[in-house]
């Protein structure tokens, strides 16, 4: 229905009772027609994707990660939107934004309100074309390897 991914990235503790609140919101986009995943740690984030990817970050609970640097991170992705669930505290907001993310709310924010934030923004993205040339190459480079008899996780190929 959507042209987007949504991709809830739960940094938080997981006794966190924020992760029951992330994982409702999770539901209620889902059932809204929005294709959603779950991300528990940034670095699985960290592969080319084709679609626009909006990241939802809650950053009301308790993290092993700086939030912020996540957010400044997560800036260097390629088609990414970045939408913060800002915690009670007034700097919360300015400091996401400052940090790279497009959208912040309150975390204590209607669901309906997040799916129309989460719309707007996809809409307001420009998807950046992957460069597949660069792919291609890296898929010739390995068959290459395979008919020299190498396989990938020789020695001999490092």
């Amino acid at each position: 229905m959507y042209d987007f991914d949504v991709v809830f990235l739960l940094i938080a503790q997981p006794a966190s009772s924020r992760v029951g609140a992330m994982l409702a919101l999770h539901d209620y986009l889902a059932g809204s027609g929005v294709c959603t995943t779950v991300a528990t740690s940034p670095t699985d984030l960290a592969t080319f994707g084709k679609r626009l990817r909006i990241l939802i970050i809650d950053g009301e609970g308790e993290s092993a990660f700086d939030v912020y640097a996540v957010i400044s991170a997560m800036r260097q992705l390629d088609n990414v939107g970045i939408l913060f669930l800002a915690d009670e505290s007034p700097l919360s907001s300015e400091r996401a934004l400052y940090a790279g993310a497009d959208v912040c709310l309150p975390a204590r924010t209607a669901y309906s309100a997040v799916l129309r934030a989460v719309v707007e923004l996809a809409s307001t993205q420009k998807p950046v074309s992957i460069n597949d040339e660069r792919v291609v190459l890296k898929r010739k480079r390995q068959r290459r390897r395979h008919y020299i008899g190498l396989s990938l996780r020789s020695r001999h190929s490092r």
